[in-house]
């Protein structure tokens, strides 16, 4: 059962942290979209698993042998998902209310419902088919909680990108998680002779990594104003115009660079 606490300890992480900074970051008037896209997600991606991707794998397994297999599933299992991720936008009111303004946020949510559902998929998977490890304690499933609440905001991420600029978006965010799946497709294949713990150790990284990589990608696309630095930090006063504003950095609040910029005057502070 430990494998079940896991799934909503990740899950209560992913709400309160991810789902926090988008209501605190979001326009209030987009909260309720935002919702509705989050709940509406969660059970997008068990049906991608088996509405589209096992019976995908078992029509693969009848004609191409096991390595050909692994390549072709490691390359449909990105386009599958980063298309799934984007039918909510096929509702005219969802699209039509999509701006500059909001996409990010709705693409935040879109991530988070569909990370919250792949928490469960992979929870159930598991306890049904591996007990030693579905019965472990939470404590020992501590690496689960922390990747599948690291990969809501991932997924996020790659949305936010695929939304971004539609045309040449979609194909860099499958590309993107393409690359994010990389080393889980090499430690399949044992690439390059490598043992076993030396893969997951590199898989770890990796995602860590990658991680960060859509953490400040998010950060530049919210424009490096998140109130959670106004918690820390305060406001700063323009000193040319008076405006009070949320300070936008912890580096540049430490003065190591000078690079606040008033919202009014655009003077640089």
């Amino acid at each position: 059962m430990g494998i079940l606490f896991a799934a909503a300890s990740a899950t209560l992480a992913s709400v309160v942290i991810i789902g926090g900074v988008i209501a605190w970051n979001s326009p209030p008037a987009d909260r309720w979209y935002l919702v509705f896209l989050g709940l509406v997600m969660v059970p997008a991606s068990p049906l991608t698993f088996y509405g589209i991707r096992l019976p995908l794998d078992g029509l693969l397994r009848l004609v191409i042998n096991d390595d050909s297999h692994r390549l072709v599933t490691f390359a449909a299992r990105p386009m599958i998902e980063e298309l799934f991720k984007l039918w909510p936008l096929m509702i005219p009111v969802i699209w039509k209310s999509t701006t500059k303004e909001t996409r990010l946020w709705r693409a935040l949510a879109i991530g988070l419902g569909f990370g919250i559902g792949e928490i469960w998929l992979l929870a159930d998977i598991v306890f049904r088919n591996n007990p030693e490890v579905a019965n472990q304690s939470v404590l020992s499933l501590t690496g689960f909680i922390n990747e599948r609440a690291m990969v809501c905001l991932i997924h996020g991420g790659l949305t936010a990108i695929a939304l971004h600029t539609f045309g040449a978006g979609l194909p860099l965010a499958i590309t993107l998680h393409a690359a994010g799946n990389l080393p889980f497709y090499l430690q399949e294949i044992s690439a390059f002779g490598l043992a076993a713990t030396t893969w997951t150790s590199i898989v770890r990284t990796w995602v860590l990594w990658y991680f960060f990589m859509m953490v400040a990608f998010v950060w530049t696309m919210a424009g490096g104003d998140f109130h959670a630095i106004w918690l820390l930090f305060g406001d700063a006063t323009c000193p040319y115009c008076g405006t009070v504003y949320p300070r936008a950095s912890l580096t540049w609040n430490l003065r190591v660079v000078h690079q606040d910029h008033c919202p009014r005057c655009k003077a640089r502070t």
